[in-house]
């Protein structure tokens, strides 16, 4: 039997790291877990420890690029054949583990991500958020030549092999997470890696601010019409995803 890893990058995520690990551990009990800790100010790294993960401490943030390399790197030093990622603020389920890991155990995959469009109710997000999301899949969509539907969905699980590529890919190093997600898909098919998606379903957080986001979305297409406000609302998801709130 093959070792898993799964990874957790956390920045000052104090108030869920350990029902985070707690329920890894649950769903997927024969997983070694390692939180990535990037430069939390809180008592992540204390929690993390205390639940039983191992734990990797940078001394900076460095964004989840970074962190999510770390935890790449981690692996494949240590000699796991599979690794899994989810986020440690709870969004991601981690009962839906084996749902990702199924098609890269029976060979059909290398990379799997957990789409949150390929199932009704899987996401709720601002109109904003949908459409710069769509946009991205789009082009990685188009570069590829197969469909793909959440490029930036950071619930993944790759086999060794891809870990390693993972590991070191050059848009990972410079810590441009929106840069790697989108350049990711591609760059794996152009090393012949096979990446594929399996439908996934979020843990809702913030409805009511995705409501009111909506609301607001509405106003702004009668305010300035439909393609300016595409225009607008891909900006804004642009700016979301390069990390500047």
């Amino acid at each position: 039997m093959g070792r898993l890893l799964v990874i957790i990058p956390a920045y000052n995520e104090a108030d869920s790291i350990a029902d985070v690990i707690e329920r890894v551990r649950t769903s997927v009990p024969q997983a070694d877990v390692v939180v990535v800790d990037d430069g939390s100010t809180d008592a992540t790294a204390q929690l993390a420890g205390q639940a039983g993960a191992m734990l990797l401490r940078l001394p900076v943030n460095l964004g989840i690029g970074g962190a999510v390399q770390t935890g790449y790197r981690f692996a494949v030093r240590q000699e796991y054949d599979w690794v899994a990622r989810l986020d440690g603020d709870g969004q991601h389920d981690p009962t839906q583990l084996a749902a990702l890991l199924d098609p890269i155990l029976a060979g059909r995959a290398d990379v799997v991500v957990g789409s949150r469009y390929l199932k009704v109710g899987g996401f709720y997000a601002s109109w904003a958020r949908r459409f710069g999301i769509s946009l991205f899949a789009t082009l990685v969509s188009l570069l590829t030549g197969r469909r793909f539907t959440d490029v930036t969905s950071g619930f993944q699980a790759a086999n060794c092999d891809a870990a390693a590529f993972l590991a070191f890919i050059v848009l990972y190093k410079l810590g441009d997470a929106f840069a790697g997600s989108l350049m990711t898909p591609f760059l794996l098919k152009s090393m012949a890696y096979a990446p594929a998606e399996v439908g996934v379903v979020n843990k809702v957080i913030g409805l009511w601010l995705t409501i009111g986001g909506a609301l607001v979305g509405g106003a702004l297409m009668l305010k300035l019409g439909l393609w300016r406000s595409l225009f607008v609302f891909g900006l804004l998801q642009m700016a979301s995803n390069l990390g500047f709130w």
